[in-house]
């Protein structure tokens, strides 16, 4: 659903379309990023700001082996989508 290399707002964007909610920008790049699943480019994204989004990698080895920690940070994922 997501290009290879991705920013993370564009993570957002997906997690809140497929949820129908907002969420805080702040807690979940902080959150995402805890996972440890996200590896960081040395490229940036400047089509949508000055300063850039760095672009990430999923990195499928740890996300295959912790699949779950993409879904502990969404509070109630269930409730979200009823």
């Amino acid at each position: 659903m997501l290009p290879e290399k991705f920013t993370i707002p564009q993570l957002q964007s997906l997690y809140e379309d497929i949820y129908n909610t907002n969420l805080d920008n702040r807690n979940f790049s902080r959150k995402v990023l805890s996972t440890g699943l996200l590896v960081k480019q040395k490229e940036k994204d400047k089509a949508n700001s000055k300063k850039g989004a760095f672009y990430y990698k999923l990195d499928n080895r740890k996300y295959r082996a912790n699949f779950q920690a993409f879904l502990k940070f969404i509070p109630n994922p269930d409730k979200l989508l009823e």
